[in-house]
């Protein structure tokens, strides 16, 4: 097992999944870190890197192994999202 590899293993949740993401497409750290839904195409399994290396646009491939990962990590995040709208319903307005 490369060091790669092991590093990774020992790594769990979002971390593992970024550091995956990172080892697996060839991405930099900003990029990575830059990520958005929207950048990903599940259909074509490819990744939409914007303003790469030199300000230019580039895709690097999206690993099959980390497809399963990044749904779960999306209906999670939307879930958040969900239960923290409902919460605070209405409570801009109150401030005011």
């Amino acid at each position: 097992m490369g060091r790669a590899n092991a590093l990774l293993a020992q790594m769990e949740g979002k971390h593992k999944l970024i550091a995956s993401l990172l080892y697996g497409t060839g991405m930099r750290l900003l990029e990575g870190l830059r990520l958005r839904v929207q950048d990903i195409d599940f259909e074509y399994q490819r990744i939409h890197v914007i303003q790469a290396k030199g300000k230019k646009d580039r895709y690097v491939p999206l690993p099959n192994i980390l497809v399963e990962e990044l749904h779960s990590q999306i209906r999670e995040v939307e879930h958040l999202i969900t239960l923290r709208v409902s919460t605070y319903r209405g409570y801009c307005c109150r401030l005011r």
